[in-house]
């Protein structure tokens, strides 16, 4: 079983980060004060809302417990996504955009698949149906959420690309995907709880800027990537697929280790082009020296990859 990766135990019962948190002593924060939240009730909160969290939609369970079976049909994929006409329905909506410059229209799920392939339609499909897992609301709620949505494709893709250049196994390769995908759950998590307390973090630091981060977890007692392995246990994901959703430089297993080297680097990479800001090689470099990469081959799947969000954020956005 895997052993969750949110930080210290304490010494009874093995609790996680959320349960475990010291709020005996936590004081008012400036956030807690203006929005009426304090960290002592913020994280005492966090068990009992993750505990009460809806179950995965059977679309997204079903598609990751296909990860490690090799053997997978079309024909089973074709299947289960057809049991949403309206998952369907976006899924070509997403295959048919300029992105994939099909020369005809493709107008059922059999041929996709047939064209794009197992993996490639798995993957539309889980990034159209984890955009539903949290909605928001208000014009200033909403950027943040698409903001955090375009900073997981960028990473999925980020993942994937520099997975397939370290040579990673296929199931690897899957992982790294799906981790960079929902890499930024946890933070959607708290958003959509907490909403007023994002848009004074937001105010006060810039959405995503490492001042905002450090001010998150000051607040919340764990990274948003923390939160996110937390949820990712929460729902019985894979431990590899935890590990790189909670992908935070490691250490990793020798079984979680490649697939989330790719996530780490590929979350750096995401935040940097969706940003617009310059990726500080050094704080990638020991992971991207574990794949087996270069500072050139990194600095071309970011193109890629920023190619890749920019050509199908509009469509999987609209999609879902």
């Amino acid at each position: 079983m895997h052993e969750s990766r949110l930080g210290p135990r304490d010494g009874s019962g093995g609790k996680s980060r959320i349960e475990s948190n010291d709020t005996d002593n936590c004081e008012e924060s400036q956030v807690g004060q203006v929005s009426g939240y304090t960290k002592e009730s913020i994280r005492r909160s966090l068990p009992k809302l993750v505990q009460n969290l809806p179950a995965l939609p059977e679309v997204i369970s079903s598609l990751v417990r296909e990860l490690d079976n090799a053997e997978v049909s079309a024909g089973a994929i074709e299947k289960l996504i057809a049991r949403d006409a309206a998952l369907s329905a976006r899924t070509l909506r997403v295959v048919n955009s300029a992105y994939y410059g099909l020369q005809s229209q493709v107008d059922n799920l059999s041929n996709a698949i047939v064209i794009l392939g197992i993996q490639q339609i798995r993957n539309i499909v889980l990034s159209i149906a984890a955009m539903n897992l949290f909605k928001a609301s208000g014009p200033r709620m909403r950027t943040m959420h698409l903001h955090c949505w375009k900073l997981s494709l960028g990473a999925a893709a980020s993942s994937q690309i520099l997975a397939r250049k370290a040579r990673l196994t296929v199931s690897e390769v899957d992982v790294a995907y799906i981790g960079g995908l929902l890499h930024g759950i946890g933070r959607l998590f708290l958003l959509t709880n907490f909403p007023e307390v994002y848009l004074k973090l937001s105010s006060d630091h810039g959405f995503d800027s490492p001042e905002f981060a450090e001010a998150e977890h000051d607040l919340f007692g764990l990274s948003y990537a923390e939160m996110g392995s937390e949820l990712a246990t929460h729902w019985k994901l894979p431990s590899t697929l935890v590990a790189a959703i909670g992908s935070s430089g490691g250490p990793w297993s020798e079984q979680e280790a490649a697939s989330s080297h790719a996530v780490f680097t590929g979350v750096q990479m995401a935040r940097a082009f969706v940003n617009e800001r310059e990726l500080p090689f050094s704080d990638v470099l020991p992971t991207v020296t574990k794949l087996g990469l270069t500072e050139e081959i990194v600095v071309a799947a970011m193109e890629q990859a920023n190619q890749f969000l920019e050509c199908n954020m509009s469509s999987l956005a609209a999609a879902a």
